[in-house]
């Protein structure tokens, strides 16, 4: 069964955090953007997690809170059990809209067992990157 929890906290970046636990595993999950607008506008829903051919997979609904349409891109951080950043590649964004309200529900598989947690960052379209 998976609990999940919310948080808020406002820093530089825009955070929120969900701690989703799964058989007595406990995974941080992070959304950070460096633009305040994505990130009051940006909420992770329905976090689920498990595994798959031993790789981290990560369920979510990403939702638009405001009633206006959201143009914006984002990409996916994993992490081991450490806390460690795994590198794997370059670093690829996606981008997206949502319309006011809009709710799209993503799946992501992470791409080395390693992976314990994982962070969505996201960015205004055309505005700098979060790091």
């Amino acid at each position: 069964m998976l609990r999940t929890s919310h948080c808020s906290s406002l820093l530089v970046l825009m955070m929120s955090c969900t701690s989703v636990s799964d058989g007595g595993a406990v995974r941080s999950v992070a959304t950070q953007s460096a633009d305040e607008r994505v990130a009051a506008a940006l909420e992770l829903r329905s976090v689920q997690s498990s595994r798959k051919d031993g790789r981290l997979v990560v369920r979510f609904d990403l939702v638009n809170r405001t009633p206006d349409e959201l143009a914006f891109r984002w990409t996916v951080d994993w992490f081991d059990r450490a806390g460690a950043k795994i590198e794997y590649g370059p670093q690829s964004w996606s981008s997206d809209e949502l319309e006011g309200g809009q709710v799209r529900t993503l799946e992501l598989q992470a791409p080395t067992p390693e992976a314990a947690s994982w962070q969505l960052r996201s960015a205004a379209v055309g505005g700098a990157q979060g790091s």
